[in-house]
């Protein structure tokens, strides 16, 4: 029995493996097809490019934090971050409502350091406590190129294979650390991960065929052109081919 599971598991990967190739070179065929060598370059730039800048500020934000956390600048016994983040009082003045008791007496006896002694304030958002900063995660932008960057998350792949059709039981047998080395061996063997790949479709290409034309045949031509072995495209059937070929038509399309 267990070495049943053994294999099932086994011919699983493969599946997953197989689709996430074919996805791989299906990507690369539509750049080639569309002759936009930039189409396959531009997103990965800017993918990595938002990922720095979120690094980036990230980081920032954190350091920033941390100080806050350690200092008060106003010397009123509450550090800068508490004013900031949980009381809405002011960092720079002792005394934020000016009634003549510093902002921690007033918290301290469970008074508003924002609203003087004596006064009536209505709730605002002035004297509301802030949301602790965060760095706004980058889109999503280019999926395709992120496949191809090698930078996909793990639901990203899930979502690419589904689109492809594998079904659920295989994507649940896999978690997502396995899905993950699988898609990067498999990139590695496709040679992705890169923007200055070598593969070339172009002694492949059809003359005069329209991308969303092509038959299941010149497509796997132009497969085998790009580096795939028959082997491979044989496991694949060709309503399986076709649909993952017209699906990354249609989402290059909606970019």
């Amino acid at each position: 029995m267990e070495g049943i599971k053994n294999e099932q598991g086994k011919e699983r990967r493969i599946r997953v493996g197989v689709t996430i190739l074919i996805i791989l070179c299906v990507i690369i065929v539509l750049g080639t097809i569309w002759q936009y060598p930039k189409y396959l370059r531009a997103p990965f730039a800017k993918y990595g490019q938002d990922i720095g800048l979120w690094k980036s500020q990230l980081e920032a934000d954190a350091e920033k934090i941390a100080a806050m956390k350690e200092t008060d600048t106003d010397g009123d016994g509450l550090t800068d971050y508490d004013e900031t983040y949980l009381y809405g009082t002011s960092p720079y003045l002792a005394d934020t409502d000016s009634d003549g008791f510093s902002d921690k007496e007033e918290i301290a006896s469970g008074n508003d350091p924002n609203c003087a002694a004596g006064k009536i304030c209505p709730k605002s958002e002035e004297g509301a406590a802030k949301t602790e900063p965060t760095a706004t995660p980058p889109t999503e932008g280019e999926e395709l190129g992120g496949l191809l960057a090698g930078t996909a998350t793990a639901e990203e792949v899930r979502t690419a294979l589904r689109q492809a059709g594998v079904d659920e039981a295989t994507l649940a047998s896999l978690d997502d650390q396995t899905l993950l080395e699988l898609y990067n061996e498999t990139l590695k063997e496709a040679g992705g991960g890169t923007t200055g790949g070598t593969t070339n479709t172009n002694s492949a290409l059809p003359t005069n065929v329209n991308a969303s034309e092509m038959t299941p045949e010149q497509l796997r031509e132009i497969l085998r052109q790009a580096g795939v072995d028959e082997a491979t495209l044989k496991s694949v059937d060709d309503a399986t081919l076709m649909k993952i070929f017209q699906e990354t038509i249609q989402k290059k399309q909606t970019q």
